[in-house]
């Protein structure tokens, strides 16, 4: 049986390296019941590294939580199970409900831009989503933003950057246009590791955003 100490230890090394081996999720889910949030937050960051419908079940409890920043870790716990569509569902029911916590981070993850600081990154667009937030005029920068950044032009990315081409604003044709010809927009700290790259880059707009020569598909 898995001790709220032994719980905590994970936690603590999830954040730190994360978890090579997975705990069981039936020995975490009786924690998200615990009435101190520390220890809810303890059991998601366990969670994000767990396998199965049980680990699904608890990640979508955690964006159900009444605390913001349960809600939160679990959004930021959620990238390994994104081929859930409950849990796509949810993630983006939090961006369009801007729920407090979690709507920012959940739509890093849909935008497959998330990079969490124990382990756990969001790297591939979820394009369906992208499509539904982008008919959201409030939304619709963000979904064209996670597609210019996106690292592969997939079938999927490639239709709905498009779209943006065909029925977009000008500024944002040429946004896609630009990605489609095989550039992409990339933050300041994914350039770090390439000194050529980052002095060929060109700055896209505010000071940590630049447009970079995509990599080969």
């Amino acid at each position: 049986m898995l001790t709220a100490e032994a719980l905590r230890a994970l936690a603590r090394q999830a954040v730190a390296s994360g978890l090579e081996t997975a705990v069981p999720a039936d020995e975490i889910l009786p924690y998200l019941d615990s009435d101190d949030r520390n220890i809810r937050v303890a059991a998601l960051r366990a969670l994000a590294f767990a396998d199965g419908s049980a680990a699904v079940d608890g990640i979508l409890r955690g964006l159900d939580d009444p605390v913001k920043r349960v809600r939160e870790v679990a959004a930021k716990s959620a990238p390994r199970f994104m081929s859930d569509p409950r849990v796509v569902a949810r993630l983006r029911q939090a961006v369009e409900r801007d729920e407090t916590g979690s709507a920012r981070p959940a739509m890093q993850v849909l935008g497959g831009v998330y990079l969490s600081p124990y382990g756990l990154a969001a790297t591939e667009p979820v394009t369906e989503a992208l499509a539904a937030l982008a008919e959201h005029p409030r939304y619709r920068w963000q979904a064209l933003l996670a597609l210019l950044r996106a690292r592969h032009l997939t079938p999927e990315v490639t239709a709905l950057l498009r779209t943006f081409v065909r029925d977009g604003s000008k500024e944002e044709a040429v946004f896609a246009t630009r990605r489609l010809d095989g550039f992409r927009v990339a933050h300041d700290t994914e350039l770090r590791g390439d000194p050529e790259a980052r002095r060929n880059a060109e700055r896209a707009w505010g000071n940590v955003l630049y447009w970079a020569r995509a990599d080969p598909a």
